[in-house]
């Protein structure tokens, strides 16, 4: 999960902004994760939100579960 969102941070500046992530993340993702509210979720906010989900066993829907790369908002 940590990966997974991380892997968005185009710019490698340890932030993966609304604008770095597939349209079919953005506001759900963001809205949980981004615990500070400067709309973009770090490494610790992501880190966060991992282990919230490995402890509820798995990914949550939103966050590209069962998704290949980019998702079905990311397709020509």
């Amino acid at each position: 999960m940590f990966e997974r969102i991380m892997r968005h941070d185009a710019d490698n500046d340890g932030k993966v902004t609304k604008d770095e992530l597939p349209e079919w993340a953005r506001e759900r993702l963001l809205q949980r994760a981004d615990a500070n509210g400067d709309g973009a979720i770090d490494k610790q906010e992501a880190e966060k939100m991992a282990e919230q989900s490995r402890a509820r066993g798995g990914p949550p829907r939103d966050a590209g579960a069962g998704r290949g790369p980019g998702g079905p908002g990311d397709r020509p």
